[in-house]
């Protein structure tokens, strides 16, 4: 399980800089109405055009920085597995995805 903890988080921001975009974020007007200030996170702008990068990318700085090497393996049919296979050979790994 992932556990994120406040140096967890401090330490991902640094990792992940270089590689995860910064996307734009922008308000909502047509949700004042419903009396809702909303801000919608554009993660499209991403490198595989979804958040699933920022997750994996999250998860293999994790397992790239443990003492103990671990494969990077998950199994998707979309946009995960292209976010983990992304995010693992920009670090340089390999990963194994099954379909």
């Amino acid at each position: 399980m992932f556990d994120a903890t406040v140096d967890l988080t401090a330490q991902l921001d640094v990792d992940l800089r270089p590689t995860v975009l910064e996307t734009p974020l922008a308000r909502r007007p047509e949700f004042d109405a419903a009396g809702a200030e909303v801000w919608a996170k554009a993660e499209n702008h991403q490198v595989t055009g979804s958040f699933k990068f920022r997750g994996a990318s999250a998860k293999i700085s994790t397992l790239v920085n443990s003492k103990v090497p671990r494969p990077i393996i998950t199994a998707s049919t979309g946009n995960h597995g292209l976010a983990v296979t992304m995010a693992a050979s920009g670090v340089g790994r390999r990963a194994t995805v099954f379909v």
